[in-house]
């Protein structure tokens, strides 16, 4: 049983690459034949809407990185001993 700060760090990281999972959909849309023939977006509404999502993700994802406590390599050591 891993100790709770790998734990946490473990659910921390797989709630990370959900968010960046988001963003990374979301920026696709800015792929593709989104450009007139005048040089601008044809849909400007939606290209910002999936700007902010991705942004948002994004922020969320920063958060999480800054709130959790990453376990250091004693914390792995330990955990080694303990299992």
């Amino acid at each position: 049983m891993s100790l709770p700060k790998i734990k946490k760090a473990a659910d921390a990281t797989k709630q990370i690459q959900q968010q960046i999972g988001t963003a990374l959909r979301a920026l696709q849309g800015f792929e593709g034949r989104i450009v007139s023939s005048y040089g601008i977006y044809r849909d400007v509404y939606r290209q910002r809407q999936k700007l902010n999502t991705a942004f948002n993700a994004l922020r969320i994802a920063a958060k999480l990185f800054d709130s959790t406590a990453w376990p250091t390599e004693s914390d792995y050591r330990e955990d080694e001993k303990r299992s």
